[in-house]
């Protein structure tokens, strides 16, 4: 399976580093490309990949990472911040490029040494461990918007169902079933947070709001967009393939047991 993971690491310390508005470079290498190295540059954070022994099964490879950081003595602090944020932000983060579904999991970093000198004053250097949970053609959500806020969850499953109408038809025929009645299920589990969205749920759990309080629902399957679930209407329009078909939107917040709704 053909993941980019140098890409991803590059892209997501960047975006960290402008959000953290860290002045310092960031250069991202494989183990093999890395010892070929000669020089190093002041004012820049060397992140190293080395890939461990993978485990494969069908359509599926847990792919153990470790990510050595050098840096120099006075950036180490820079160092440590830019990869504990890293691992906050993107410990179970879904990424999803074409076809390819990756599941990240990382530890936070680890100072393995403070005065071993590698090149040019580069003596610090950090450690994080990871897993990549690589898999292909996987049907899943990308992300999800309730009330035009996006919101984390932790797990979503959708089953599809149909029920039979059989027709008596006359002696000399057999009879046939007509499947007529169909049914899509969603089910989202997310985390109880302090938001908007958590109050109007409370309010109809607690009969503050009216049962037929709505939502604004959208969301995302791997990279095509899937449903949008207006307020108005309670119609889905759901397109897979590029054939769309509108189904009536029934369901509630079913229950509740801390901490998560489901």
């Amino acid at each position: 399976m053909n993941y980019h993971y140098e890409d991803f690491l590059t892209e997501k310390l960047n975006l960290i580093k402008q959000d953290l508005g860290m002045n310092i470079n960031i250069e991202v290498y494989e183990e093999q490309i890395f010892v070929k190295m000669k020089t190093f540059t002041p004012n820049t954070i060397y992140v190293v990949i080395k890939y461990l022994s993978s485990n494969i099964t069908l359509e599926a490879t847990l792919q153990p990472v470790q990510i050595m950081i050098l840096s120099e003595q006075n950036s180490m602090e820079i160092a440590r911040t830019l990869f504990n944020e890293f691992a906050n932000r993107y410990n179970w983060f879904t990424d999803i490029q074409d076809n390819i579904y990756t599941k990240h999991q990382y530890s936070t970093p680890v100072v393995l040494s403070n005065f071993e000198d590698v090149s040019n004053g580069y003596n610090s250097m950090l450690y994080v461990s990871g897993t990549l949970a690589i898999m292909e053609n996987v049907l899943d959500i990308k992300n999800l918007k309730i009330d035009n806020k996006e919101i984390p969850f932790l797990a979503f499953n959708m089953s599809y169902s149909m029920s039979g109408n059989t027709q008596q038809m006359p002696s000399n025929n057999i009879a046939s079933t007509i499947m007529d009645v169909s049914t899509i299920s969603f089910g989202l589990t997310i985390a109880l947070k302090g938001n908007t969205i958590f109050s109007k749920i409370f309010g109809i759990l607690s009969g503050r709001l009216n049962g037929d309080t709505s939502f604004n629902i959208s969301f995302t399957i791997n990279n095509d967009k899937l449903a949008d679930l207006g307020e108005s209407d309670r119609k889905i329009t759901i397109a897979l393939d590029g054939v769309s078909k509108e189904f009536t939107l029934t369901g509630s917040w079913m229950s509740y047991s801390a901490p998560f709704p489901g």
